[in-house]
């Protein structure tokens, strides 16, 4: 998740964390990633969401 939703959705995050707190169980911040980074395996963040995905697996 890039840095800059994180920090406009955080609000709604904690509501939603608090009144269903099973449903987030993992947050992977990648700091200075755009839109595309997380579906680029060409990008530098690509490792780290493919670690996320195989941590739900």
């Amino acid at each position: 998740m890039c840095d800059s939703y994180l920090e406009g959705d955080q609000v709604r995050k904690d509501a939603t964390h608090r009144e269903h707190p099973r449903l987030i169980k993992r947050l992977t911040v990648l700091y200075g990633a755009g839109h595309f980074e997380v579906i680029d395996p060409r990008s530098r963040e690509w490792p780290q969401v493919v670690a996320a995905v195989q941590s739900l697996l």
